[in-house]
């Protein structure tokens, strides 16, 4: 088995074919892969694990956020690894997540102590079962005359995700870089309740066979009203016209938003956790 690095966006597309095979599982690596591909990242490093020149797993980081961890073989020797590469080539400090067993078995051979930060569920939608549409208002495209509005949404989803280091690791020119990106792809939707912004989705495409959902935002005074369930279900719906599939993940404390995804059209793949060692904050 051999390691090889990545480097000035020449990622071969059999690391993505490998990862398309999964049908959704691992979409948040092959969402950073693209997106480095396209030149939409700076700072990243890419390593992938070859045997009998098969992509067997990859290591995927785009700091402040923690390492993403690709296992599509699982034995012991490849484990083994994949902690020796993370010791060796990575800033461990930041982070792992990957699908759970994997991610727990692998903190316990880098870190003394860690952290469960987050459990998330990954979720795929096919086909939209449910549209909510006895809720009433419409929807309207991000614009430029939303930045400051969306700015201040996203500080908070990101609090509401459990994502305050990444945030305080973020600069303000990344941070504006971020959400003008979102504004010229026009990939951000709120839904309009007499005539004010009650809820935020956005998405993100990746090729041609898929489309992620998130940053399903919705500001507590307007909460429980079926407002990001009826965003959700009519973003679903538009992004299907187009793509095979759409996935999202979903904070799984939040027993409330995954019944409402799947009440949508969302399944469960698989259950992903983040993990920081003890003495990040």
């Amino acid at each position: 088995m051999e390691w090889k690095s990545y480097e000035n966006l020449n990622i071969p597309n059999e690391v993505t074919d490998s990862l398309k095979k999964q049908q959704g599982k691992y979409n948040l690596v092959e969402r950073l892969i693209y997106f480095i591909n396209e030149g939409k990242y700076d700072d990243y490093s890419v390593s992938v694990l070859y045997s009998d020149e098969k992509v067997v797993a990859l290591l995927v980081h785009t700091p402040p956020y923690p390492i993403q961890i690709v296992r599509l073989t699982i034995n012991d020797d490849i484990t083994s690894l994949v902690v020796k590469e993370l010791i060796h080539k990575y800033h461990i400090q930041f982070g792992i997540a990957g699908d759970k067993t994997s991610t727990i078995h692998i903190a316990n051979n880098i870190y003394n102590t860690w952290q469960e930060k987050s459990r998330e569920g990954v979720y795929v939608c096919h086909e939209v079962n449910k549209a909510f549409q006895t809720v009433q208002g419409e929807t309207k495209v991000l614009t430029h005359e939303d930045y400051d509005l969306i700015k201040e949404w996203y500080r908070k989803s990101m609090i509401d995700m459990n994502l305050e280091d990444e945030l305080k690791h973020m600069t303000d020119e990344q941070e504006e870089k971020l959400i003008q990106q979102w504004i010229e792809d026009e990939a951000g939707q709120f839904f309009i309740k007499d005539g004010v912004p009650v809820s935020f989705v956005k998405y993100a495409k990746v090729g041609r066979y898929f489309a992620h959902v998130g940053m399903v935002y919705t500001p507590r005074k307007y909460r429980k009203n079926g407002y990001a369930g009826r965003n959700v279900a009519l973003i679903t719906q538009r992004l299907l016209n187009d793509f095979e599939y759409t996935t999202l993940y979903t904070d799984l404390n939040n027993p409330t938003s995954n019944k409402i995804y799947k009440e949508i059209g969302y399944n469960q793949l698989a259950e992903f956790i983040k993990i920081l060692p003890k003495s990040i904050n």
